[in-house]
């Protein structure tokens, strides 16, 4: 087992606020008006967080893996939540290796809520393509498994997503992709 345990303190932290331009906060563009933001010098700032992780032998060929992160960061001077501070996520694995010829693995991606009282209020954790309460919590199943066919060449196969779930990775605003299966073979001279 480990654990890591952070804490950053930051002076002059630069981050996203609102601003005036010309005397407007706000800025008619393509027929639509927006809020003027600008990376601007904030002051004092922290992160914070702690990194958890397991490595158990269970068996001769069977080993469990797992990790979690948690991080959270704040805008000391102005008293709100730092933006793009990801929410708790990990990944947890069983693996089976038979020497250097065969292994399989199942295994988890997840990650947890991120609530909008958690974002930034100048819109860094693209709160746009977030859900009413925030960037929801999701998981995946995967299984891959590794051939080595002779000493050159390997084969790799995955199945990733295996139940097709729909999600975002956060603040990425862009879907991740379904049920997935890939093929990889690599020659080595």
């Amino acid at each position: 087992m480990e654990a890591q345990v952070y804490y950053t303190r930051l002076r002059d932290a630069i981050v996203r606020s609102f601003f005036t331009l010309k005397g407007a906060d706000s800025l008619l563009y393509d027929g639509d008006i927006y809020r003027i933001t600008a990376n601007t010098n904030a002051g004092k700032a922290h992160i914070y967080g702690a990194a958890f992780g397991l490595k158990s032998r269970i068996f001769s060929h069977l080993e469990l893996k797992s990790t979690l992160n948690l991080t959270r960061g704040w805008n000391l001077s102005e008293d709100v939540p730092l933006g793009h501070i990801p929410p708790v996520f990990g990944r947890s694995s069983l693996e089976y290796r038979k020497n250097d010829w065969f292994n399989l693995i199942l295994y988890a991606r997840y990650a947890g809520w991120k609530l909008r009282e958690d974002f930034s209020p100048y819109g860094e954790d693209n709160d746009e393509e977030a859900m009413l309460y925030g960037w929801p919590s999701w998981w995946t199943a995967n299984l891959s498994a590794g051939f080595r066919l002779s000493e050159e060449m390997q084969m790799d196969v995955s199945l990733e997503n295996i139940f097709d779930v729909f999600y975002k990775p956060y603040a990425s605003g862009v879907s991740a992709p379904g049920r997935n299966f890939n093929l990889t073979l690599r020659y080595r001279r």
